[in-house]
């Protein structure tokens, strides 16, 4: 059972199944062909879902699959770049968050040391 939203984002099923939108509603949305998609699809920039033969966008690819729709088409990026800038900004975003949790652990020991703890 997939149920619509206004946006065109749909829940699937009922309870604690994933949410997304049909490929149909977001190219549709999007202005773009159905065959753009399933080139970064079959090249595995997206991953997708099936229900009852309709393609589903899982919510947490929709982002990521505009990033790639506005690569390609507004700087003209073909598949193989958009894969190595997704697995770069993947890896930035990996030692962001590194990054991010050494200061906290930095600002932490830095805390203890004023107030005289070790």
């Amino acid at each position: 059972m997939i149920k619509k939203k206004e946006d065109g984002r749909q829940k699937i099923g009922e309870s604690r199944q994933k949410r997304g939108i049909t490929l149909e509603i977001f190219c549709e949305f999007h202005q773009v062909k159905h065959q753009q998609i399933h080139a970064f699809i079959d090249f595995g920039l997206v991953k997708i879902k099936k229900v009852e033969e309709v393609i589903i966008i899982p919510e947490e690819q929709v982002e990521h699959l505009e990033r790639c729709l506005r690569l390609a088409n507004e700087l003209g990026v073909n598949l193989e770049g958009l894969e190595v800038i997704n697995n770069m900004r993947t890896k930035m975003l990996r030692m962001q968050r590194e990054l991010d949790r050494l200061a906290y652990l930095s600002d932490e020991s830095i805390e203890k040391f004023i107030e005289g703890g070790e």
